[in-house]
């Protein structure tokens, strides 16, 4: 006997359409009447069709107890549009639609949801977002618009603590197109850009002065050219600046960074002796025009020897790279400009900073040992281990700021890292240097939904953990977290997600359910407990929401969407049901 049943006094069916039709119709489950609808439209198989789709219920400490009644508009193949009615008991009704179209060289969606008179806050509510993607001959189009009402939106009305904790929403319009280019009968690949972007602050740990720059507009030309034996590499750019905040300086930046390499070598090494030019000039509103020109040089050396062997194949690869950069001063602002979090190919760049306005002044040799044990029968790596550091002959000097201490002559700290694959499921990863630990263990097997195996006995494992000390420009990390999806028996599943900041002893995210699937139905629940944006940054706040999605096979479901919550919090994890579009 099956767990569910529609009894009617009459029902029609058009295989014609896929929809079925019951009239005065009962939905028992487990022998329990559910539901009585004196009219039931269903589906017979998985084509769209125009109607209301089944509801949505949830709980949010933000929102209280909401429900999510959406309408379906099936327009035409190629289109469609959902519109949906949300009311809620702490806030008010939220109206709500998407449009998507797709054609044959792109496609677009529209989203928006409006609240008028927020209960909390007296104030309209609303957000947007309108993104698509257009192919027109060899340019690659693309646009997306996002805008909230206020600072709170995602915080108060984020599906998940995922979009509920985004720092920024990123607007842009974009074109771009790749193409070959032939000199003297060798090739070159290159790509032009031309980029609109702008961002829109959603958190309180963000000042107005942090906010990213926009780039109204930014060309952008970049590729290589072979000539002769000799590799060239060019990026050219020209891009203004804006930004939100009335204290930051504004203006343009253009760029010319030429590099020629002679690259040489056997199957046992390789030798590439590069020079190149980061040549900068600003013109900054109100101020004289900044130029600067800093000849960058290097040599980069790799050795590679190879042992063979019946179960395990053994590479070690020793390197060395010197690289020279004479010190200039420089002032410039800091447009897009930043530290990076240190790593062993870190110490292989020919710029200590990531972005353009800054180029570190350098004589140093950096030195690393990665030894790789690869498996002889599948090809895969089953471990590795790198070593490395870095020796200044002289002192650093160019900084992020004024005021920064330099940077001084002698070694670097060592920086480690481990890559180990015990089997194509397990492996971890592991960067350690004297400020920084990052680790990450990640259980995720190949899966493919079978008769004999379904997506409830899915399996992922990843625990992380990351500390990283306060230095310039970078905030203290000191985190923990574990992830996970795990089959208990054939029908039952555990799912969660947990995040701990250490130094504050508090945790970022709880998240943890359990799932059941049977022949005809399926049902999960959990809960959501997590940390989101305060005003004042010595207050942890917290938003808790309920999780329930219920479903009755070829029927559809009923629930919060549980689904969506597991599936951005759990790497590896695999939703039962793929999108509708």
């Amino acid at each position: 006997m099956r767990d569910w049943t529609l009894n009617a006094e009459q029902v029609d069916l058009n295989h014609a359409t896929g929809r079925g039709v019951a009239r005065d119709a009962w939905l028992n489950f487990k022998g329990v009447p559910l539901m009585y609808a004196p009219y039931f439209d269903f589906p017979l198989d998985d084509r769209r069709a125009t109607g209301f789709l089944y509801p949505s219920f949830n709980y949010n400490s933000e929102t209280g107890v909401s429900a999510t009644l959406p309408y379906y508009w099936n327009i035409a193949p190629d289109r469609d549009a959902t519109f949906t009615l949300r009311p809620m008991t702490e806030r008010g009704i939220m109206l709500g639609g998407e449009y998507r179209q797709m054609w044959q060289e792109g496609g677009g969606i529209l989203r928006a949801d409006w609240l008028p008179n927020d209960r909390e806050t007296d104030d309209n509510r609303y957000f947007y977002d309108i993104q698509a993607q257009h192919r027109l001959d060899d340019w690659n189009n693309s646009l997306a618009v996002r805008r909230v009402s206020d600072i709170n939106y995602m915080r108060d009305f984020g599906i998940s603590s995922a979009i509920s904790n985004t720092a920024y929403l990123e607007s842009h319009a974009s074109t771009s197109r790749s193409f070959s280019s032939s000199l003297n009968g060798q090739a070159g690949q290159w790509n032009l850009s031309l980029l609109a972007q702008e961002y829109q602050n959603l958190s309180f740990s963000v000042n107005g002065s942090d906010l990213p720059y926009k780039r109204m507009p930014q060309l952008l030309l970049s590729g290589e050219q072979a000539l002769g034996s000799v590799r060239l590499n060019l990026l050219t750019e020209a891009v203004r600046f804006q930004s939100e905040y009335s204290g930051n300086p504004e203006g343009e930046r253009y760029a010319i960074l030429p590099t020629l390499s002679l690259p040489f070598g056997e199957r046992w090494y390789s030798i590439t002796p590069s020079v190149g030019l980061h040549s900068l000039q600003y013109q900054l509103d109100n101020q004289s025009t900044q130029t600067q020109n800093i000849p960058v040089s290097s040599v980069d050396a790799r050795f590679f020897f190879d042992q063979y062997g019946e179960h395990f194949n053994q590479q070690l690869e020793p390197r060395l790279y010197y690289l020279y950069v004479p010190y200039h001063e420089q002032s410039a602002p800091l447009f897009d400009t930043d530290l990076p979090l240190p790593s062993l190919s870190r110490l292989f760049s020919s710029n200590r900073f990531i972005g353009r306005d800054r180029q570190g002044d350098a004589n140093a040799l950096s030195y690393a040992l990665t030894w790789r044990a690869l498996d002889a029968a599948q090809g895969y790596e089953r471990l590795s281990f790198g070593l490395g550091q870095q020796y200044r002959f002289s002192d650093e000097r160019v900084t992020l700021n004024p005021g920064d201490p330099i940077i001084e002559r002698g070694a670097s700290e060592t920086i480690a890292e481990l890559n180990a694959g015990f089997s194509r499921e397990w492996s971890t990863r592991i960067t350690a240097s004297e400020s920084q630990t990052y680790a990450v263990l990640s259980y995720r097997p190949l899966q493919l939904e079978s008769a004999n195996e379904p997506l409830n006995q899915q399996r992922a494992v990843n625990l992380y953990y990351g500390n990283q000390a306060e230095i310039t420009g970078l905030p203290s990390v000191n985190q923990v977290g574990l992830s996970f999806v795990w089959p208990l028996s054939r029908q039952w599943q555990v799912l969660g997600n947990v995040a701990q900041d250490l130094d504050a002893k508090k945790p970022v995210q709880l998240l943890a359910g359990l799932a059941y699937d049977s022949c005809c139905w399926r049902v999960k629940f959990g809960a959501e407990y997590y940390a989101i944006s305060n005003p004042n940054p010595d207050i942890v706040e917290y938003s808790a929401s309920a999780l329930l999605q219920f479903e009755l096979k070829g029927l559809g479901s009923l629930g919060s969407q549980a689904d969506r919550r597991f599936e951005r919090a759990i790497l590896g994890y695999q939703p039962d049901s793929p999108s509708r579009f």
